[in-house]
């Protein structure tokens, strides 16, 4: 195992259609619960673009949704593919969860689109984390709703590099 990676943990990738409706209540909800009320930062969530997404999806044993993250083509939101909307549920997290679902992310986007660079926009204490995984900073910082954030890149010639420290 990896990341200290669960065994109670069970995943799942899906396209929008493929997310029932119990599904995607659970999905917003996670996302609501972590960026809206903990980040405090008041913003429409549903901006659009999960319907032509992948969402990459983690369960724990009770199948209650964990993690999940929003996976785009190259083409839509940006030129590269991306990974967005990267959320793990509070009681989940310092497990290692999120390297997990970085990892299987990164992997099934470099899967479905092998010559693609991919693009995060994360908030910026983050970069190290994705740093991690190859991804490097490109551009200058910007702020969204107040937090800084940071564009950073995993170039189709790098493949996502594992930090076990």
């Amino acid at each position: 195992m990896s990341w200290g990676e669960d065994s109670a943990v069970t995943w799942k990738n899906c396209s929008f259609s493929e997310l029932s409706a119990d599904l995607l209540y659970q999905l917003l909800m996670l996302r609501q619960q972590v960026f809206i009320v903990e980040q405090q930062c008041p913003y429409a969530d549903a901006d659009g673009w999960d319907s032509s997404a992948s969402h990459l999806l983690a369960f724990a044993a009770d199948a209650t949704l964990i993690a999940c993250c929003r996976m785009l083509p190259p083409g839509s939101r940006y030129a590269e593919a991306s990974i967005g909307r990267v959320v793990v549920h509070s009681d989940w997290r310092r497990r290692g969860l999120g390297h997990e679902l970085i990892e299987r992310a990164t992997t099934a986007v470099r899967a479905q689109f092998p010559e693609a660079a991919i693009r995060i926009g994360a908030q910026s204490h983050l970069v190290s984390f994705y740093g991690r995984h190859g991804y490097q900073p490109v551009g200058e910082q910007y702020p969204v709703d107040r937090i800084p954030h940071q564009d950073l890149l995993l170039s189709t010639k790098e493949t996502a590099c594992r930090d076990t420290r």
